[in-house]
């Protein structure tokens, strides 16, 4: 294969170690929208502090993950925490611009309150999935309300927040359109968060100590595209809103749109989402979809007879396999996800679908 090797891995995200995984504000308070993000900066009576909690280490208040020494399928969690000290204020928290660097790709990571609770946006996007899909919703910063209740965090309180951390397991993949070359690898990477307040008297809880990021438009790439799992024993039945699980990965399938026939038959999936098992009411999305192989059933079913039919009735057998790219990788794809037609040119029930993702995710995720 023409993708990242784990040695590709290992030099580009082993050598990141304690050059900033996390960087917290120190004593910043940010009052005005105006005002730009100064480590030290101090106004009135408020100010944010940033501690290192269990796999981080705090140095000349910065808050740093060790990523050194990483394999890929490693996996790891580091909390680091804010406080809000001399007057009720919004907290938040956002990220560096995720760059072109495949390493954004290959890591993946989660955000969770202490409570167990995933951060999520206000529009209800979770923080959980590439790094480059994470880093991608942080660069605009996301206002943190661990309690659920929408209420500024009270002087003195500590927000802690655990960063799950994996990297994919890339070996033996296949290749796409997407496929990332291996010497497309650059230096290593800093991952670097920062915390921000505003007092709550002074400003609307929507409004953002840091003015809108205007990051780069790097499309995600795959990282070792591989197998992730089977939809099985469909029969030409797929229901929209419905999780159907990827064999035993722990990710489900959730469909959004289907294509059927006027018996009612499902010939196409036009839009899923790739979610983890069990998640469907508050969907948190997996790792990028790369590839979609569909199957198609043996003609059908007999509408006369309710029963399988294995030819198509014009002198052939149905039941071939399509693969369709996905390009660019996405949780979320959408198309015409079919099989192939058959002697009549008709288009058969769907049989199973087999789900391809950009590495598969660590064990632990």
């Amino acid at each position: 294969m023409t993708g990242l090797r784990r040695r590709d891995v290992l030099a580009a995200v082993g050598g990141v170690g304690l050059t900033g995984a996390f960087a917290g504000s120190g004593t910043a308070a940010l009052l005005r929208e105006s005002e730009s993000f100064t480590a030290g900066l101090r106004a009135g009576a408020l100010d944010v502090r940033v501690e290192g909690g269990d796999g981080c280490v705090v140095r000349e208040e910065r808050v740093a993950l060790d990523l050194t020494d990483l394999d890929p399928g490693a996996c790891g969690d580091a909390t680091l925490c804010g406080a809000v000290d001399g007057n009720p204020a919004w907290l938040w928290l956002r990220a560096t611009c995720p760059t072109n660097d495949p390493v954004f790709d290959a890591v993946f990571l989660r955000v969770r309150y202490a409570n167990g609770a995933v951060v999520e946006t206000a529009d209800g996007t979770v923080l959980a999935g590439t790094a480059r899909r994470v880093f991608g919703v942080l660069a605009d910063a996301v206002r943190l309300n661990p309690t659920g209740a929408d209420a500024p965090v009270a002087p003195g309180d500590r927000v802690c927040l655990t960063v799950e951390w994996g990297v994919a397991d890339i070996e033996d993949g296949v290749d796409t359109a997407c496929t990332v070359e291996s010497d497309a690898l650059g230096d290593p990477v800093a991952f670097a968060f920062e915390f921000g307040a505003l007092q709550a008297r002074h400003a609307s809880p929507d409004l953002s100590p840091w003015n809108a990021a205007d990051c780069q438009s790097v499309a995600a790439r795959c990282v070792g595209c591989r197998g992730l799992g089977k939809v099985d024993d469909i029969d030409g039945d797929l229901a929209v809103g419905t999780e159907y699980r990827v064999g035993d990965s722990g990710y489900a399938m959730l469909v959004d749109a289907v294509e059927r026939t006027d018996d009612g038959e499902t010939v196409a999936v036009r839009a899923f989402r790739l979610v983890e098992a069990g998640t469907g009411d508050a969907p948190v999305l997996g790792p990028p979809v790369c590839r979609v192989d569909v199957k198609g059933g043996h003609g059908g079913r007999d509408k006369r007879t309710n029963s399988a039919s294995g030819w198509d009735g014009h002198g052939g057998r149905t039941g071939g396999t399509r693969t369709h790219e996905v390009c660019p990788p996405t949780a979320a794809p959408s198309g015409a996800f079919d099989a192939p037609t058959n002697g009549g040119e008709k288009r058969p029930g769907i049989s199973h679908v087999t789900v391809y993702t950009c590495g598969v995710p660590p064990r632990c995720w």
